[in-house]
């Protein structure tokens, strides 16, 4: 069987196949913002220095466009660097972790030596109220949680999550919130729970740049909880410059693009463009519905599960109708 591993990766199977459409990463398809890549060519002169191991502008760059404070914040090489970093600190014994979920969970947790016991979600992939019970066990001292969930796309409002988390707090478990995918449609925009961080101490949320503004090349994300010693903590974790002189001014870039722009992804897209968005989408499920075992599940972001059965293969197989190769 071959072993799971994330998406995105184009160079072993380029070889084989020139002209691959990689449908396999998440990616913002209106690609890297202009004001980005002056950014990235304007620090060049800079790299004779070491990157700022505080990431000072950075930080407080990420504060202003998210409202928060400078010490909620820890930046990081990508949001999968942020994620290993933060378990290495708290540590947790004893993991919940809904399924199907994005596969580095399991393995930044396992890296650690914490057991992981997997809750199966509903029939239509997503967390219901049936998860309390278990989590007032005492079992556990960690959830992970995923809102839109990778790599089934569905969401949690505000009025399914705020109980989950209220019982993990009132249980004394920590919770990995990966909200990744919150920036790319606003149906998952109004569910993310980042603006009332201070009401929940115990909640790590994962953020990245790397959808928004479409620079997974660039490895660029961060973390945000109130628990300021916990954040102070995961800055000292791990080598001490995890954010590169050119990704710092990339990301510095897009967040002011981001807060000058606050449509889709931050890019401010006119309604042609939003309309050609969403016959893409619609353009790329037609493909699919030609097949008789064809099924999509509903999603609120922006990429779809399909079932491997439609290639011979079990299981189920996530896709990105808007990947910069697929249009």
């Amino acid at each position: 069987m071959t072993s799971m591993q994330h998406g995105g990766n184009i160079y072993t199977e380029r070889t084989n196949a020139p002209d691959l459409l990689d449908f396999s990463a998440n990616i913002n398809p209106f690609g890297v913002p202009e004001s980005v890549k002056q950014a990235i060519s304007a620090a060049i002169p800079t790299l004779v220095h070491y990157p700022d191991p505080q990431q000072t502008a950075l930080t407080q760059a990420i504060a202003t466009y998210h409202a928060l404070q400078p010490e909620q914040i820890v930046c990081g090489n990508g949001g999968a660097d942020v994620l290993f970093r933060a378990l290495q600190c708290l540590h947790p014994k004893r993991a919940l972790l809904p399924v199907p979920s994005f596969l580095e969970y399991e393995i930044a947790l396992q890296e650690i030596g914490c057991s992981v016991i997997y809750w199966q979600m509903s029939p239509n992939l997503t967390l219901t109220n049936a998860i309390l019970p278990e989590l007032q066990t005492g079992q556990y001292d960690c959830l992970m949680l995923c809102n839109p969930n990778n790599p089934t796309g569905t969401l949690l409002k505000k009025s399914q999550l705020i109980p989950i988390l209220d019982c993990c707090l009132q249980n004394g478990i920590r919770v990995i919130l990966d909200e990744c995918f919150c920036d790319m449609t606003s149906e998952a925009q109004q569910a993310s729970l980042l603006a009332s961080c201070t009401a929940y101490p115990n909640v790590f949320f994962l953020k990245s740049l790397t959808k928004r503004f479409a620079i997974p090349g660039l490895r660029l994300g961060y973390g945000v909880c109130a628990d300021a010693a916990l954040i102070e903590k995961v800055r000292q974790t791990g080598q001490p410059w995890s954010v590169n002189t050119l990704a710092a001014a990339g990301g510095n870039a897009a967040l002011l693009h981001g807060c000058r722009n606050r449509c889709l992804a931050g890019y401010c897209l006119p309604a042609a463009v939003s309309d050609l968005f969403r016959a893409g989408t619609a353009c790329f499920l037609s493909c699919f519905a030609s097949h008789s075992n064809a099924a999509s599940l509903e999603t609120s972001s922006e990429f779809y599960l399909f079932p491997c059965s439609l290639y011979g293969l079990a299981g189920t197989v996530a896709a990105s109708p808007h990947s910069h190769s697929a249009l």
